[in-house]
């Protein structure tokens, strides 16, 4: 049995809606209703297919559900003032391709996910500047914004100078471009450099330079705690910015670390916002941890916190902290993907400005917060 006639009207609008996405630049994620490709619902491939009654009827009362969210959710989004706009869709530009919201290993590689974390780093700094329509004097727009390219430049420095002085402690397990060796005919050897790498760059970070995590109540303070090229200025940071500086690093030794999506949720997500159009609270939930993994070819991953000097732990020990901390056992085992980063990055932004009182900055990265993720739990705590 094909899908009816008024089935195929009905995804004909979702495809359309998908459209009015891109048209808007607003990143598409698709409808969490439904399964089947990687944007959320069936292909056209899929619809042409014979189906029993049941699947027809489940693919339709889905639909619905779904237009009528996307449709919300779009409308929402357009609301969005035009700065806030222009922020969502530079996330929009980095979302494109591959898929950045799939979790699974196999569809997006470490190495990719590695590069558009840093991206997404760059991109949260750069966004954290005032747009040029903020400034009277055109002088000013200008000097704002050779300060930010400028905090850029000297942060990209740092992160390769500290990457020469890993790779010192042990210049056998690199290649000539300074990446680490994956010996393809000797897995436990690769391991074995690969924790080795590790230990080096752990070293060089928290015995050498002093880096240390700072609790949330730092949020005060600004962003200096929280993001890339501050965190490496001052040697402190909350853990999403302390796992970003890590995996940055990482990235350049050609160390696979990835994040662990339990992680990168919020804990108190009722906490962080009622509505856009109300009284935005003034206290921010508290950060969660951050883990990373190191994925090893010849055993289990190992677990590490950057904000605890690299402790390292064991996927057991992950659970018990995740269900401690109030959030998911089920996303430790998985890998995060640039989307689940990219959420993380907005959401420590909102914090910042919610507890310094800044209103209308929250609102701003609440914007994006919701158009980068839409399983995020602050939609549901929107009046719309």
């Amino acid at each position: 049995m094909l899908l009816s006639k008024s089935g195929r009207a009905l995804f004909r609008c979702l495809l359309r809606t998908k459209l009015e996405f891109a048209t808007e630049k607003i990143p598409f994620v698709g409808c969490p209703l439904l399964s089947g490709s990687q944007y959320g619902y069936p292909t056209w491939d899929e619809l042409r297919q014979p189906m029993s009654h049941d699947l027809r009827e489940s693919y339709m009362d889905a639909g619905f559900d779904a237009l009528r969210e996307m449709r919300t959710r779009l409308s929402l989004l357009k609301g969005a003032e035009e700065e806030t706009r222009e922020a969502i869709s530079e996330w929009s530009s980095l979302l494109i391709s591959p898929s950045p919201y799939s979790s699974s290993s196999t569809s997006i590689s470490t190495a990719h996910t590695m590069e558009y974390v840093e991206k997404g780093a760059w991109l949260q700094h750069r966004l954290s500047f005032p747009p040029p329509s903020h400034f009277i004097f055109e002088d000013e727009a200008e000097e704002s914004q050779r300060q930010c390219e400028t905090e850029q430049k000297e942060a990209i420095r740092a992160l390769e100078v500290l990457a020469s002085r890993v790779r010192g402690a042990h210049p056998e397990v690199y290649d000539t471009s300074g990446s680490f060796i994956i010996n393809t005919r000797s897995v436990e050897e690769t391991s074995e450099n690969a924790l080795a790498c590790l230990e080096d760059l752990c070293k060089v970070l928290y015995e050498e330079e002093g880096l240390k995590g700072e609790q949330s109540e730092f949020l005060y303070t600004g962003f200096s705690h929280v993001l890339l090229p501050g965190v490496l200025e001052n040697r402190r940071g909350v853990p999403l910015g302390l796992s970003v500086l890590v995996l940055s690093l990482a990235r350049r030794l050609g160390l696979p670390v990835s994040g662990v999506p339990a992680f990168l949720s919020p804990v108190e997500p009722k906490n962080t916002i009622r509505s856009l159009a109300r009284e935005i609270s003034t206290v921010a939930p508290s950060a969660p941890p951050c883990i990373l993994r190191v994925e090893l070819p010849s055993q289990a991953s190992v677990y590490f916190d950057p904000f605890n000097k690299g402790a390292k732990l064991t996927e057991d020990e992950c659970r018990n902290i995740a269900a401690m901390s109030g959030l998911g056992e089920e996303g430790v085992a998985k890998t995060a993907s640039p989307a689940q980063w990219y959420a993380a990055m907005a959401r420590v932004m909102v914090q910042v400005h919610q507890r310094r009182g800044e209103s209308d900055y929250v609102a701003h990265w609440v914007y994006q917060l919701l158009a980068i993720d839409p399983h995020a739990p602050e939609w549901t705590e929107m009046s719309i």
